[in-house]
């Protein structure tokens, strides 16, 4: 292994993940990879259309024949072990373990903890202009198995992020997580 960080970004639905990984990518020039894209892929390859409910059921079809850790190991097959990495959408204990393993201490898990009424709100902002999800549908794609093991990494987490309407105070916790983990501090000059 070489020298980069992996940093997994771990949290329900609509909890902000992606923002997150948008920071270390903008501000610390990390690269994001997303099981999204290698799913999609996967999908596109089959000839299956690419939704949130055909993501989850080809997510949970892999992690049960290769397993979640042999997931990861199929998205990270063509990363640069020099290169900074932010994972997108850390759902399982043995993906934690597996990155753990890999990467050691130079790794660490960042978890989204935001309230679920909070999120459906969040969810159905971005989908301003297409169908709106009603609570209980919302509900329904956060008890999908694939989902289930996500609650389970808070535990797990090396910095756990509330919802902040000002993202200054998160921005603050994260550079001094990376500063004080890691030796890293971001490119703003500010």
């Amino acid at each position: 292994m070489g020298k980069g960080i992996m940093v997994g970004l771990s949290g329900r639905i609509a909890s902000g993940k992606s923002y997150l990984g948008e920071y270390l990518e903008q501000w610390y020039g990390f690269k994001v990879m997303r099981y999204r894209t290698l799913l999609a892929r996967i999908l596109s390859e089959r000839g299956q259309p690419v939704s949130r409910d055909t993501l989850q059921e080809i997510g949970l079809e892999l992690g049960e024949e290769i397993g979640y850790d042999g997931l990861t190991r199929l998205l990270l097959e063509d990363a640069d072990p020099d290169q900074n990495y932010a994972l997108d959408g850390v759902r399982h204990l043995s993906t934690f373990s597996y990155l753990k393993g890999l990467y050691t201490d130079r790794f660490a898990l960042f978890y989204r903890d935001v309230d679920e009424a909070l999120r459906w709100r969040l969810h159905n902002e971005r989908a301003a202009g297409q169908i709106q999800m009603t609570l209980e549908e919302f509900r329904a794609i956060n008890r999908a198995p694939v989902e289930s093991g996500i609650p389970l990494l808070k535990s797990k987490a090396d910095l756990i992020l509330p919802f902040a309407s000002d993202p200054t105070d998160l921005h603050a916790r994260i550079d001094a997580f990376m500063f004080n983990q890691f030796g890293l501090t971001s490119t703003d000059s500010s």
